[in-house]
């Protein structure tokens, strides 16, 4: 019994939104929003949980033949984020290791908050759980920074046109007009006029 009932309070760990800063890339999709889960899917969602925080993968087989519907719900929340987190690294390696270290320390929060009522040593678990919320706040503290490092260099890049743009801004005007010029010079102008 207290297996199923650490099953069930687990599940609602599981499907959690996680708490992250996520700055600029937040996608609140509701679950159940990206159709019907695939073996596919499912094979994907369960790799990135052995790869990333194989605590659940045991937790996700129970849910399997306990809940259907919930573990199809964690999946897709699973799968959502193993997307989110490879269209990331494709962009920001850096920003990809912050995120992923981010879900790990959420998931493995939700799962000591929903392991909290079994715990014999409450105190102890409470530690465990302090410990596990410093862990995350200073992961959003990187990221934060990370998001500042990228935004000081957009706006260095921008600064640096800006000041191109304003050097040069009166040889493009020439270089203009002398392209007008020599497209439509004034003697063809005037014959074109005509009589």
């Amino acid at each position: 019994m207290k297996t199923w009932l650490f099953t069930l309070l687990c599940v609602g760990a599981l499907v959690l939104p996680p708490q992250s800063c996520e700055v600029g890339l937040a996608e609140k999709n509701a679950p159940g929003d990206m159709g019907e889960i695939t073996p596919e899917r499912e094979a994907a969602a369960l790799k990135f949980v052995e790869l990333h925080h194989s605590e659940l993968r045991d937790l996700l087989n129970s849910l399997r033949d306990a809940d259907r519907k919930q573990f199809t719900r964690a999946i897709e929340d699973i799968f959502r984020v193993s997307e989110r987190l490879a269209r990331i690294k494709s962009r920001s390696p850096e920003r990809y290791e912050i995120e992923l270290d981010l879900w790990k320390a959420n998931s493995r929060l939700n799962l000591l908050i929903a392991s909290l009522p079994m715990a014999e040593k409450y105190d102890a678990a409470m530690k465990e759980i302090e410990r596990a919320i410093a862990e995350k706040q200073n992961l959003q503290l990187r990221l934060l920074q990370s998001e500042e490092r990228a935004a000081q260099q957009r706006l260095e890049r921008v600064q640096k046109s800006i000041a191109e743009a304003k050097k040069s801004n009166k040889d493009d005007i020439a270089r203009q007009l002398q392209r007008i010029r020599k497209s439509y010079p004034p003697a063809q102008r005037n014959e074109q006029a005509g009589p």
